[in-house]
């Protein structure tokens, strides 16, 4: 049966401490773009958090044409 956990704690048991880690070191990681709505761009941040470059997010419809 499914187990669902809504609140981190520190105990280890099962798979959810490990996917737990595992999301969090991921959402924290500057290597992950985020994207821009109002501008269409994938913003990269350094690891200060500051934005280190902007690229244009193009759909592979939109390269073919």
């Amino acid at each position: 049966m499914p187990e669902c956990v809504f609140k981190h704690t520190r105990d280890d048991l099962g798979l959810y401490a490990m996917f737990y880690q595992y999301f969090i070191k991921r959402w924290e990681s500057p290597e992950i773009p985020e994207y821009d709505f109002e501008t269409d761009e994938l913003v990269y941040r350094g690891s200060n958090g500051n934005i280190a470059r902007r690229e244009r997010f193009l759909l592979e419809a939109e390269t073919m044409v």
